[in-house]
């Protein structure tokens, strides 16, 4: 499993990876810097929740604002779109080198 969830509304990371299992607060991370990894633009404006699958080659587009707990405590966002990118997973080392530097 690896996928990254970016939530701009609530200023989180979460990180969820085979052994590592994460979740940083962001301060003042502009959109921009994940650009190259929207399959369009107007998903980067019109939105404020995502979620990368690397594993799976998927972009899942959050519903802001809503959230649930699975019963081990962790969060869980509602998607409210999913969108096939193909070769996703060969971007996931230049993905987490630009998480790990926020």
């Amino acid at each position: 499993m690896k996928n990254v969830t970016v939530d701009f509304t609530n200023e989180i990371v979460h990180i969820r990876a085979k052994k590592y299992q994460d979740s940083i607060k962001m301060e003042a991370v502009r959109k921009e810097i994940f650009e190259p990894f929207f399959p369009k633009k107007k998903f980067m404006t019109d939105y404020n929740s995502y979620t990368w699958d690397f594993d799976s080659e998927i972009f899942i587009v959050n519903q802001d604002k809503r959230t649930y707990i699975t019963e081990d405590g962790e969060m869980r966002y509602m998607p409210e779109l999913i969108i096939p990118m193909p070769n996703l997973s060969r971007k996931y080392k230049e993905f987490m080198n630009i998480v790990m530097s926020i």
